[in-house]
């Protein structure tokens, strides 16, 4: 049985919840890269909105417009994926044991803080008594609850699976990175991804949520393959583990229109990709994305959405691509990685 994506939404630090567009121009960001919040008033009761943090009302509004694009009221299944889940309730409760000396807490902080309250959010939301599941699978959450809900669809027991991927950063969690040479100085941009010659990268965050079917139907993208793996051999590289992927999932490498790289800016992750640079797929266009959305670990959610973009809109700007060849787009392979760990390939072609 085939799976497809329908009705595919992002939040992110571009224009892209409204426009559902991918912007004509990008603006240079040099320590963070926020959310452009929604209007939550025109998705959310005000009664439900003001017990919801900023994560959570990002999710349901997310998830709320991915449903509605196709008319579905309830889904079989809600799958989310989160690597830290929410931060900022995470630092307030930890911050209120430290000052009361754990005595006198709320327990409000820690219930909306914990991974699985967007996905319990959404259940209650939607009456949706079916699988709830949540990943935290570092840089693969995304990936993983992918792989999930295709297992799903494919074994029959869902039709429609809500998926979604969310992660945030605030004040205290960037410092507490930054002591950690996590981050890039101020002196660099998201700009300057593709040249860079130092460590680190600039962060980010965001929300991308999508309805997985068996049914081709007005989807947006056809899933034809996703592999997760822990990280390369000595003996092998990037291209090789590619080619076998290709060859398991039915699809000549000579077919492959564009590679979309989680370049993130930190030059140490380069000569991983130096192997999609040669002759074999000399013939595809090459791509990147983090300098959209900064990075953060379910970014893949938002890389799927960008290819999305780019089979549908008939279009890549020129700011994403690494190397052009003109040639159209109608697949895209999502390749994803961190410094030779927790590898992602995601094939995805138009409908």
């Amino acid at each position: 049985m085939s799976v497809f994506i329908k009705s595919i939404i992002a939040i992110s630090a571009q224009d892209t919840f409204e426009t559902n567009q991918l912007p004509e121009s990008i603006e240079p960001v040099s320590k963070w890269m926020r959310c452009i919040t929604p209007e939550f008033k025109k998705y959310i009761p005000a009664k439900v909105l003001r017990r919801m943090n900023r994560y959570s009302r990002i999710s349901s509004v997310c998830a709320f417009k991915s449903l509605s694009g196709i008319g579905l009221e309830k889904p079989d299944a809600i799958i989310t994926a989160t690597s830290m889940g929410c931060v900022e309730d995470s630092e307030k409760f930890l911050n209120q044991m430290l000052d009361n000396k754990e005595m006198l807490l709320t327990p409000t902080s820690f219930i909306q803080s914990t991974h699985n309250a967007v996905g319990s959010n959404l259940a209650l939301a939607y009456q949706c008594r079916g699988y709830n599941m949540v990943y935290t699978h570092d840089n693969n959450a995304f990936e993983t609850a992918l792989m999930d809900a295709s297992i799903k669809i494919k074994s029959g027991d869902a039709k429609n699976v809500l998926i979604g991927a969310t992660d945030e950063i605030t004040e205290e969690n960037y410092n507490l990175k930054e002591s950690l040479g996590k981050w890039k100085s101020d002196k660099e941009s998201n700009l300057d991804f593709l040249n860079s010659k130092t460590e680190g990268t600039i962060p980010g965050e965001g929300a991308t949520f999508m309805v997985v079917s068996d049914e081709a139907k007005n989807a947006e993208l056809h899933l034809l393959g996703i592999e997760v793996f822990y990280s390369l051999k000595k003996e092998e590289s990037l291209l090789l583990r590619i080619q076998n992927f290709l060859k398991t999932n039915n699809f000549k490498i000579n077919d492959l229109d564009t590679i979309l790289l989680s370049i993130d800016g930190d030059h140490r992750n380069y000569p991983i990709y130096e192997s999609l640079m040669g002759e074999e797929l000399s013939h595809a266009n090459i791509c990147y994305y983090k300098h959209l959305s900064g990075s953060y670990d379910s970014d893949g959610a938002f890389a799927m959405w960008v290819a999305s973009r780019f089979i549908n809109d008939k279009v890549i700007p020129d700011y994403a691509f690494v190397r052009n060849t003109n040639r159209k787009t109608n697949n895209v392979l999502i390749v994803r990685q961190n410094f030779n760990k927790n590898f992602s390939l995601v094939l995805v072609e138009g409908c």
